[in-house]
């Protein structure tokens, strides 16, 4: 498989390049909530969606499992305090249409 989109990552920000070539970034302190998006797209083919959102929570990143870079991402998502990696195996190992809420961050005291 070509991997259509990639991921660059440093320890204060992510982005993702991909069709039609443009770039969208964000910075680590703006993260407020990690999904993984699940579909089935055929007999027995997941695809499987990481969704980043920005701190107003918006939509900010869509990366496609494949992409360039995405074992880096998965790890700099991993990385996050109270990141929720039983929910990560749920979603890998789920074969349907589901979202799975992976790390949110905590409400500002």
């Amino acid at each position: 498989m070509h991997a259509v989109c990639k991921i660059t990552l440093n320890d204060r920000s992510v982005r993702l390049v991909g069709p039609p070539g443009a770039a969208r970034a964000m910075r680590r302190a703006d993260l407020s909530v990690v999904l993984v998006e699940t579909h089935m797209s055929g007999e027995r083919v997941s695809d499987v969606w990481w969704l980043l959102y920005g701190r107003a929570g918006e939509p900010a990143l869509r990366a496609p499992q494949g992409a360039s870079g995405e074992k880096e991402l998965v790890d700099w998502l991993m990385s996050l305090p109270g990141f929720d990696v039983d929910a990560l195996t749920r979603a890998m190992r789920f074969r349907g249409n589901a979202t799975f809420e992976l790390w949110k961050a905590s409400a500002p005291s």
